[in-house]
């Protein structure tokens, strides 16, 4: 089989049109599988989790805790993008249980570090 430049396949003398777009499976199937990526809420939640739990972790290396509120806003701030970053890309399309318990992590995780830092 030959692919010439207008995406179409000279197969036994025979033209066949070829679909430029997606995988080209043979006749016998394909080892790549043809199904697009759906991201699904726990993926996001989980991914919302790590980046916080090493952001706070991070933002608690670098601060000086000298001023504790200044801390306490820049997390609350970091918590917020993450969580605005989060719902742009993937929650969005969630149900509202997982949107809830994505805003309730967030919340407490980062009510837990801040209560830490005041203590």
């Amino acid at each position: 089989m030959i692919q010439n430049s207008e995406h179409k396949s000279i197969d036994e003398g025979k033209i066949v049109d070829v679909d430029p777009v997606g995988v080209q499976s043979s006749n016998i199937g394909s080892f790549v599988p043809e199904a697009s990526y759906r991201p699904i809420p726990i993926v996001w939640f989980t991914a919302a989790y790590l980046l916080q739990v090493f952001g706070l972790i991070a933002l608690y290396v670098i601060m000086p805790m000298k001023v504790v509120l200044l801390y306490v806003a820049a997390t609350a701030m970091l918590s917020f993008g993450i969580g605005y970053w989060i719902f742009d890309k993937g929650m969005k399309d969630a149900s509202k249980l997982w949107r809830g318990f994505t805003i309730a992590m967030l919340l407490l995780t980062w009510a837990y570090t801040s209560m830490i830092v005041m203590a």
